[in-house]
């Protein structure tokens, strides 16, 4: 039972999400605070009860928490944000069927207010002053928008958070455009997808905010302050701000767009106010705002009402506060300082401060009876937490500005050249916009949010890809593995030419990127690379001095095959051989793949198919409570302990399922029996992947897992494919006609010679370990097994006892008992041989 006086705050890390921490504590609610941010503001505050560390924001991290908030019996969870009001809406159902109330409108109210071009639509019909604004639909239409508008003009990014419906990223800020020259490449990094940015006319005046609350488009609460310094001199956030009164200039307009819309919760409508003309709607904020603190000291509760009303409780009517009270955002204020101190936005055609106003506005006085946002007696701690937050935003700020920033972009700008070239002579045949020469270094940078959305196309284009490259299997490990993910593109003269996946770990003060790590359960990754265009020479090289400059990287993994050993050797990178198994297939002729089979197997087949067992592909993910158990059963009965959860199983199968990858199989025993063998298989392309097998001890006589693997290779070859990667060694393998293949190698290296050498004693002691608690096992479990087989079939490298077949058994061995690889999160540097 959910209990709607417990609610969660999402956004943790806001100002705004510390407002109603705060607000709700002292009003008696047990108040939850979830981020991405390991230790987000609101967590600070003594008012938390609790506190959920989110991955990621996307899908499958919001399911976790939506986990986490049914156990703790939340009833209500408000978002303080539009990226968490659209990942929440991405599942509202199965939140409200684990009884939890969103604080946040539905799609279709919510989109009219987080769509720009719509919010201004419905504005004007609505009759309010708007910004000149245009909708182009191409490159050449900005042109045209902008020529018609006259320059100075805005190029504004259609929504502020846009995605794919798993995860979403925040929209760039407007970029101010004082000429032709400069206009593609702004409208090329505010492009999401087929939504091109607007271009509007540039708006002089004081930014005022009309706040208010609604109840389905019934004005509950009203409030509004002004802005005495913004966060960003160019127009952004408040570090300082004002109480006024809410003039009917700008509450008239407000309340006309707010029941167009029929909003329902909290929202800021922004204006641009000269004083002489009706003030100028600048965009609509369909979420509480960060200088909630501001209303809630003047004397409007802004969360509490908003609870009342989603425990419809009748909310009091408020409209009435105190004028004149002033509230400084000390940390808000530094931010601005440091912009004052880079200068003005190119193109920005409003007035600027100076440095010397920047040294007053923050060490000078403030208006009287200003008050500090965050600090305040009663509740010391988030002013402290703070400070450390912004000190290490500061230091990733520095040492990512230009890989997030700068290298992302270059390859946008560099597109939007190419464009432009071709476009803009279509509306203007005399002048030509030349493109600069291009360089014929390799380029990398992080992948933008338009290649994120089409990752899968970019590397499936280049070739030599797997399905490891892909989207799925990188949010599979992204449900599961503590790291960051990290996307990287490769270009040369202008065109990309390689992709290379991987993650971001931190272990204590060192930072390790991985493609992959070991304990991961991945066969390979590595770059996917047009080999034909570039050479290791020239992409491993920039690769390391990008990991270690821009990310601070101190160790190197990779696992892949095709780079020159020299060039690595010649890096500092150490090897090691990954080993598998391979077998060839042939679509459309089944007798010449069995014929390639070993005797054993095929005869084997043929008398699981006459004893009746029947195979069933699965496509619900409770499917994983039988497969881990067995792989569970397996690693035991090879005397190990499985490396890695049930979680690690339940996200491959949930996103290779999702991404349309996954071949999931059960055999079972004639006439409904139970099921005595699983597996999960992969196929991409051409190429049919084991991911795991086991089988039931108990059932081991009747050899499912040569009738599950044959009657997967069937499927796979109707699909197309034409080869087998059985993922590591094991003897047993070879009966399917596959081969032993050593073309994949672990490439390793390590900034500092003492810490490739922690890592290698570090492996050395897995093996120990494993080694020892393997004899301990056996020993344990000696009786159990006697007279029968103690090796297991679990999918992994290392053999080290064969089957112990009892005399006038006809039955073979399977032999590959395994030391399994390290589990993500335990010894990282530990890898046994042949970890895939």
């Amino acid at each position: 039972m959910t209990d709607t006086n417990r609610i969660l705050i999402l956004d943790g890390h806001t100002n705004q999400a510390l407002a109603c921490v705060r607000s709700l504590g002292r009003a008696g609610y047990d108040v939850l605070v979830a981020s991405h941010y390991r230790f987000p503001l609101g967590r600070w505050s003594r008012y938390c009860r609790g506190s959920f560390h989110l991955k990621s924001e996307s899908v499958e991290a919001f399911s976790a928490l939506r986990e986490w908030a049914s156990a703790q019996r939340a009833g209500l969870v408000l978002p303080l944000t539009e990226r968490s009001c659209l990942l929440l809406n991405a599942k509202r159902g199965e939140w409200e069927a684990a009884g939890i109330g969103l604080g946040c409108g539905p799609d279709e109210v919510l989109r009219r207010a987080f769509d720009k071009a719509e919010t201004i639509v419905s504005a004007k019909d609505c009759g309010l002053n708007v910004p000149p604004t245009l909708f182009p639909r191409s490159l050449v239409e900005c042109f045209a928008a902008a020529d018609e508008l006259g320059y100075p003009v805005v190029v504004k990014a259609r929504q502020s958070s846009a995605g794919d419906g798993t995860m979403y990223w925040s929209g760039p800020a407007p970029s101010y455009v004082s000429c032709r020259d400069e206009l593609a490449e702004a409208v090329e990094e505010r492009r999401q997808g087929e939504d091109w940015p607007l271009i509007q006319g540039f708006v002089r005046g004081t930014g005022k905010g009309v706040f208010a609350l609604c109840d389905r488009g019934r004005v509950v609460a009203w409030f509004a302050h002004e802005r005495l310094r913004e966060t960003r001199p160019s127009g952004a956030s408040s570090s300082l701000r004002r109480s006024i009164p809410l003039e009917p200039r700008l509450r008239e307009p407000a309340e006309r767009l707010l029941a167009e819309l029929a909003w329902h919760g909290p929202v800021m409508v922004e204006f641009k106010d000269d004083g002489v003309s009706a003030p100028c709607l600048m965009e609509v904020n369909g979420r509480f705002w960060g200088s909630l603190q501001l209303g809630i000291d003047a004397g409007v509760n802004f969360p509490l009402l908003w609870v009342s009303i989603l425990k419809n409780q009748k909310a009091e009517h408020a409209c009435e506060y105190a004028e004149g009270v002033v509230l400084r955002w000390l940390l808000g204020d530094i931010k601005r300082f440091l912009r004052i101190m880079r200068g003005a936005p190119r193109g920005y055609p409003g007035k600027y401060p100076t440095t010397l106003q920047g040294i007053k506005e923050l060490l000078g006085p403030q208006p009287a009876g200003t008050r500090l946002e965050v600090l305040r007696a009663s509740d010391p701690l988030p002013a402290v937490g703070e400070w450390i937050g912004g000190f290490r935003d500061f230091l990733a700020w520095r040492s990512q500005r230009r890989s997030r920033y700068t290298s992302r972009r270059t390859g946008e700008r560099r597109e939007a050249q190419l464009k432009l070239t071709s476009e803009v002579s279509d509306i203007n045949q005399h002048k030509r916009f030349e493109t600069p020469p291009m360089k014929t270094d390799v380029v990398i940078r992080e992948a933008g949010p338009q290649e994120l959305l089409r990752w899968d196309e970019l590397v499936a284009s280049i070739g030599n890809y797997r399905v490891v490259h892909k989207l799925g299997w990188m949010r599979s490990l992204e449900a599961c593995v503590k790291g960051k993910p990290l996307y990287l593109v490769f270009e040369k003269d202008g065109q990309l030419v390689g992709c290379l996946p991987g993650f971001l770990v931190n272990m204590g003060p060192l930072r390790l990127f991985g493609s992959p790590l070991p304990g991961w359960q991945t066969l390979s990754m590595g770059p996917v690379y047009d080999r034909s265009r570039l050479s290791t020479r020239e992409m491993i090289p920039p690769l390391v001095k990008f990991l270690e400059k821009h990310y601070g990287v101190h160790h190197i993994e990779l696992l892949t095959d095709g780079l020159e050993h020299e060039v690595m050797g010649n890096l500092g990178f150490e090897s090691k051989p990954a080993a598998t198994f391979r077998a060839q297939m042939f679509p459309g002729d089944e007798a010449r793949t069995m014929k390639g089979l070993k005797e054993s197997a095929r005869r084997n087949v043929r008398r699981a198919v006459k004893l009746g067992l029947t195979v069933k592909f699965e496509e619900d993910e409770s499917f994983i409570e039988e497969h881990y158990d067995q792989l569970v059963e397996v690693y035991t009965r090879g005397g190990n302990v499985i490396p890695f959860s049930k979680k690690r199983a339940l996200e491959f199968f949930r996103h290779m399922k999702a991404a349309g990858n996954l071949l999931a199989v059960s055999v079972h025993l004639p006439d409904g029996g139970p099921c005595i063998a699983t597996g999960t298989f992969t196929v991409e392309g051409k190429e049919l992947l084991l991911w795991m097998w086991a089988h039931r001890t108990q059932y081991r006589w009747y050899r499912p897992t040569e009738l599950m693997t044959w009657t997967v290779m069937k499927r796979a070859m109707e699909l197309g494919c034409d080869q087998i990667d059985f993922m590591g060694r094991g003897d047993f393998k070879a009966k399917f006609g596959a081969e032993l293949e050593i073309s994949k190698y672990r490439w390793v290296r390590s900034r500092y010679r003492w810490l490739l050498m922690i890592r290698m004693l570090a492996e050395r002691g897995y093996r120990w370990q494993q080694a020892f608690r393997g004899r301990r096992m056996r020993q344990r479990m000696a009786g159990l097994f006697a007279g029968g087989e103690t090796a297991g079939d679990v999918n992994a490298p290392l053999s080290f006892q064969k089957s112990n077949i009892p005399a006038g058994d006809k039955r073979e061995s399977f032999g590959q008992a395994t030391v399994p690889p390290t589990e993500a999160g335990a010894v990282m540097f530990s890898t046994p041989q042949g970890q895939r």
